[in-house]
């Protein structure tokens, strides 16, 4: 149970000293070698990373999406949806907290995720908007 997560990093900031509690006791760190895939797409994701070390590229097809790095959260549009849509890879090696999607996590995850997935989409549709204007 490791107790240096950073709830300061939005979504996590918002949330109460109980949920905090919640999540603190619900993490695990992990390792991911430079160039393994996190989540690939249509796997149904069980997990919300935060990325402690290192970067994850996602990708749509061929194509870079977005890069994330220390204190990002990624897919959680994904788990919300309960499908990936991109492919999510460690640009080099990365350590991440996880969180897993369970049902001890209902009351504090909904809120924590939706806040996750409104604060990608304005990331996503710029990326997109820049990736059609290079076209």
């Amino acid at each position: 149970m490791p107790s240096a997560f950073n709830f300061s990093a939005s979504p996590f900031d918002c949330l109460t000293t109980d949920e905090q509690r919640l999540v603190r006791d619900s993490i695990d760190v992990v390792y991911f070698p430079e160039g393994e895939t996190i989540l690939d797409m249509g796997v149904a994701p069980t997990h919300l990373f935060v990325i402690i070390k290192g970067f994850v590229t996602q990708f749509e097809g061929n194509e870079v999406v977005t890069t994330y790095g220390p204190d990002d959260a990624f897919d959680g549009r994904g788990l919300v949806a309960g499908k990936v849509s991109s492919r999510f890879m460690a640009a080099q090696e990365v350590v991440a907290y996880q969180l897993a999607r369970d049902e001890r996590l209902g009351e504090a995850a909904l809120p924590s995720l939706a806040l996750v997935a409104v604060g990608l989409l304005p990331v996503i549709l710029l990326s997109r908007t820049l990736r059609s204007s290079r076209q």
